[in-house]
């Protein structure tokens, strides 16, 4: 979640501000570039360490490198991961579950 934040909030207040059409769809596509790209590295981290204290180089290229010559280490935060993980999909399931039906509810009146 912790990634997310900060998209979220630009969506929230900022967009408010865009008026064309293309404005808008171009800084809905960089945010959802720059959030999908955030999400990316943090799974990269997850899954091959959490800390790298090299700070002249990106910790990303080193770990994908690792990744795929086979050198991947142990999940070290799976087990804190899949709560939290479990708990999204859940909470996430139900709340489509509940538009969808609140959709169907809203279309079936107003057709009487």
């Amino acid at each position: 979640m912790l990634p997310a934040m900060p998209f979220a909030s630009v969506r929230l207040i900022g967009f408010s501000y865009l008026h064309t059409r293309w404005l808008y769809g171009t800084a809905l596509a960089a945010t959802i570039g720059a959030g999908l790209f955030a999400a990316f590295v943090n799974a990269v981290g997850a899954m091959h360490g959490a800390m790298y204290c090299n700070l002249d180089r990106f910790a990303l290229w080193p770990y994908l490198a690792a990744i795929a010559s086979g050198r991947a280490r142990s999940f070290p935060l799976l087990p804190w991961l899949v709560g939290p993980t479990f708990l999204l999909c859940l909470f996430l399931a139900i709340g489509l579950t509940l538009r969808s039906a609140r959709l169907r509810l809203v279309t079936t009146a107003a057709r009487k």
